[in-house]
């Protein structure tokens, strides 16, 4: 859910992750397409008689992308290796497809993306094919994220590509849980972890920290952990990350960096991160959603070896933020009542008193809801003493 979430980022330039879609938008390349695959540009389906002329007037470059598809599949399945002609449909269609600027393959990556794990990396494909069909994907996707001059959607669709694969698919039916990729999420970790921001801008980070969270999750729901190596390179980055200055009222971007951060903090459950999500829960400028991410992670990291000195100043936090959240939602209630009352919805505390059903001296209702709404027994007793 969060990663289809992630797919809609190319959508909300509010949010300053990506340039907005206008007139003044730069012009992006795109990776070269062998000429035999290229079409003329394709209609919507739903446009019926167009998009039978289009079928009509490209049937030998559909039908190369339909053979290349189909042979490939069929090598995958059988556990054979990549061989030329395939090698050549995927570097020459499958990928340079991805990166294409047209209205039809910018709204259409979800299903891109669907559709290559279903037709490439299902759980039919395994063993060797398997881990080369992996190789061969994750090195052409580094070529996209390397390429600053391809359309920023087409990046961003690469890491979130990147954060499905799996060297081993989940199987419902036979209770089969996926084990993530770990040539996937060294690169996504290279990317967040990255100080070059000119070739893996923000919005790339934020698609990659995704990307790890969902492959964190995987490995905890496999029963793996992530390795020392990596846990040391993350936790480090995100504690860099938590201890920026990002509120609410800053970018959105930071903020909800941040608030990623956090969780994936306590999802990897990693004790030297205690202190940094400590200060977070305590610090005033933090929201209250950043502050319920901090609880949770600090639930999650408290059995993760910290020193008894770390869960004791953990704790404290904890204890302080729920005395203070109770005292200030007591605040809220009686600013509430006394709103209230001053407009005449409320008359003093005597419309709070228990009244209705648990009173025997009320009338009997003639009619209406009250006796409908009674409990069993109280038939025909009014509701707040009135008929």
């Amino acid at each position: 859910m969060v990663l289809a979430c992630l797919a809609t980022l190319v959508l909300l330039p509010g949010l300053g992750l990506l340039p907005s879609i206008s007139a003044a938008q730069p012009n992006y390349d795109s990776l070269d397409m062998a000429e035999q695959y290229v079409t003329s540009r394709q209609p919507p389906e739903s446009d019926e008689k167009n998009y039978r002329l289009w079928k009509r007037s490209n049937s030998k470059q559909i039908k190369a992308r339909i053979d290349g598809n189909r042979a490939l599949k069929d090598s995958l399945a059988a556990g054979q290796a990549i061989s030329g002609p395939s090698q050549k449909y995927l570097d020459e269609y499958v990928f340079p497809a991805m990166t294409q600027t047209d209205a039809n393959t910018l709204s259409t990556f979800g299903e891109t993306r669907r559709r290559f794990i279903k037709d490439y990396l299902s759980d039919s494909v395994k063993g060797s094919a398997r881990q080369q069909m992996l190789t061969v994907t994750i090195e052409s996707l580094r070529k996209i994220l390397a390429n600053d001059a391809l359309h920023p959607s087409a990046r961003v669709n690469a890491v979130v590509l990147l954060s499905w694969l799996t060297d081993r698919p989940a199987i419902r039916t036979a209770g089969q849980i996926p084990i993530a990729s770990g040539q996937a999420f060294d690169t996504l970790l290279a990317i967040f972890n990255s100080n070059n921001e000119d070739n893996f801008p923000q919005y790339l980070k934020i698609a990659a920290l995704t990307g790890i969270k969902h492959h964190a999750q995987l490995k905890q729901a496999a029963g793996r952990q992530v390795d020392e190596a990596s846990r040391s390179t993350l936790v480090a980055k995100l504690n860099s990350v938590i201890d920026s200055e990002a509120d609410a009222s800053q970018a959105p971007a930071d903020y909800w960096m941040k608030r990623q951060a956090i969780q994936l903090t306590g999802l990897i459950g990693d004790a030297k991160s205690m202190n940094a999500i400590v200060k977070a829960l305590t610090d005033e400028k933090s929201s209250l959603a950043m502050q319920l991410d901090a609880l949770r992670s600090i639930k999650q990291l408290s059995g993760q070896n910290a020193s008894p000195k770390r869960n004791g100043e953990a704790l404290a936090a904890v204890c302080k933020f729920a005395s203070d959240f109770v005292s200030q939602e007591a605040v809220n209630i009686e600013a509430a009542i006394e709103k209230l009352v001053y407009e005449n919805i409320l008359y003093g505390n005597e419309d709070l008193r228990v009244s209705g059903w648990e009173s025997r001296d009320n009338p009997a209702a003639k009619t209406g809801p009250a006796n409908a709404l009674a409990p069993r027994g109280e038939t025909g007793r009014g509701i707040g003493g009135m008929d």
